[in-house]
């Protein structure tokens, strides 16, 4: 496989063969050690790719050979590690001896993994992964009937240490599914993963919908489906309230009103201004969107209820309704 031409470039077969060697190698692993070595192996990628990811990223669009082979192949990469990851949470749930904290941190890591797989696969034009949705949802039901979706954990991104839960990253991970679904160009979705990253404390569910907010609903069993606008009766179980979203956009737009450039890290960051207002936009359009369609859906639920004292007519057929309904004697 080829190499990058920038300085300070790396071997893409070397890398490429570290992770189907550790394939090959994990279930031999306990599940603290295979936990820990998806993690060395994810941070060894991150921090060798970063200088191919941040060019990529400059503009976005792909249009040469070898950008969209770069795209293609950091898609591989992602989508590998993120199926190392996902098959390494049963066993670590299997194993009696696991500590909570690492429990936290397999769940962590897969979800994580399965949202950095579906922005690249988004990236590289790939279609999405039939089960990849299936894991995420099966994962997060598993931390939550293990009680380690609240537990809060320090997870490197990128080149920052957040501390984030097991919910965070779900939310994290099903807000890149349903915004990569979208016309978002790959710089202008990186900086929206970088806005996600910074709002992580703003990324939580509740089990009944908040009254009087917008809000997206998911139903963990139903692995072809994800955050979508909620109406009673969806079958969702899982609500995200888009009220603390539209907060910490508002703190993103005072931080440009005041010359800074939000959240100040990641490869987002270096892409100029228009593109950061151009996410604004996309993102006010959206909550707006959701909003409207969630109203919609309320007012086409709505029955007409008559009074008790009031008179029905009932007409049977096309033919009836024009003899009938529209007779001088019926006008009253």
């Amino acid at each position: 496989m080829s190499t990058p031409s920038h300085p300070g470039s790396f071997d893409r077969g070397d890398i490429t063969g570290r992770h189907r060697a550790l394939d090959k190698s994990i279930a031999a692993f306990k599940p603290r050690d295979a936990i820990n070595s998806v993690g060395q192996a994810l941070r060894a990628f991150e921090d060798q790719t970063r200088p191919e990811r941040e060019q990529l990223l400059k503009f976005g669009l792909f249009q040469k050979r070898e950008e969209q082979s770069a795209a293609l192949w950091m898609a591989e990469r992602y989508e590998h590690l993120r199926a190392l990851a996902c098959a390494n949470v049963p066993r670590t749930f299997d194993d009696a001896g696991t500590a909570k904290d690492q429990r936290i941190q397999a769940c962590a890591l897969a979800i994580l993994l399965c949202g950095h797989a579906t922005k690249w696969g988004k990236f590289a034009g790939n279609r999405p992964q039939p089960a990849a949705r299936e894991w995420l949802h099966q994962i997060f039901r598993t931390a939550v009937a293990f009680g380690v979706d609240a537990g809060v954990i320090s997870q490197r991104i990128e080149d920052q240490q957040v501390d984030a839960t097991v919910e965070a990253l779900y939310v994290r991970a099903l807000l890149l599914d349903r915004f990569a679904s979208g016309n978002l160009p790959p710089n202008r979705l990186e900086i929206l993963d970088n806005w996600l990253v910074a709002w992580m404390g703003s990324l939580w569910l509740t089990r009944v919908p908040v009254a009087g907010e917008p809000t997206l609903g998911v139903n963990t069993a139903s692995p072809q489906r994800g955050l979508v606008p909620h109406s009673e009766g969806d079958g969702a179980h899982l609500f995200l309230s888009l009220r603390p979203l539209q907060r910490q956009l508002d703190r993103t737009i005072r931080a440009f009103h005041h010359g800074q450039i939000f959240p100040g890290w990641g490869i987002g960051n270096v892409a100029p201004m228009e593109e950061h207002v151009a996410v604004i936009d996309f993102l006010e359009r959206e909550f707006l969107l959701i909003e409207t369609a969630q109203q919609q859906r309320s007012q086409r639920g709505k029955r007409v209820s008559f009074g008790t004292n009031s008179v029905v007519g009932v007409f049977f057929g096309f033919d009836e309704i024009c003899q009938l309904a529209f007779s001088s004697e019926r006008f009253n």
